[in-house]
């Protein structure tokens, strides 16, 4: 991996020690990388699902480690929603990802409500959960805007109706182009 030097404002500098630094800095290469490699004509759907997931471990890892950030982003998000209800939809991502690692690839992967009780853990209760409590919402559109003024839009859809057989495809709530996009946009507005 090719290092690019990544800078962190004086005022974050001050807030940690000299071991932050480094890992938010190693940290910050690697979402770059991860990034970059996220090429949906070239890398393998299975490579793009480990590196999804290797994102959220940055992130909670990132997120350990307390500090205000300048405002210096790659990216803005232009959305109806609030930031905190767009941390709810990466959660939700997060948690589908995470805890139901069975699956291949992002097309693969399936949840339903029996599946996730009758699994146990709370986090897999909270996933249909989600999506129950915001049954029958219109779909969310993000729309992403990069430093270089380049636009994406990316859409999230409820399912309308929810049934406790029922099998719902994570694609069918959210592209495997559209969750990285939400996802790398909500780590630039926090990180």
């Amino acid at each position: 991996m090719k290092n690019t030097e990544i800078t962190l404002s004086p005022d974050v500098e001050k807030q940690l020690n000299s071991h932050q630094i480094r890992f938010i800095k190693m940290a910050y290469q690697r979402i770059f990388f991860i990034e970059k490699n996220l090429d949906y004509e070239i890398t393998p759907p299975h490579i793009r699902l480990l590196y999804l997931k290797e994102l959220f471990t940055i992130f909670e890892e990132l997120h350990k480690i307390k500090f205000a950030r300048s405002n210096e982003g790659k990216m803005s998000l232009q959305t109806k929603q609030t930031l905190d209800e767009m941390k709810l939809i990466v959660a939700f991502i997060r948690n589908v990802v995470s805890h139901f690692p069975l699956f291949n690839t992002w097309d693969d992967i399936w949840i339903s409500q029996d599946f996730s009780v009758k699994m146990g853990g709370t986090e897999r209760g909270k996933i249909f959960k989600f999506l129950k409590h915001n049954e029958q919402r219109i779909p969310i559109a993000v729309q992403v805007i990069y430093k270089n003024n380049s636009v994406r839009q990316a859409n999230f859809n409820y399912p309308q109706h929810l049934e406790q057989h029922q099998v719902v495809y994570l694609k069918d709530i959210i592209s495997e182009e559209d969750g990285a996009i939400i996802v790398l946009a909500i780590m630039s507005e926090i990180f």
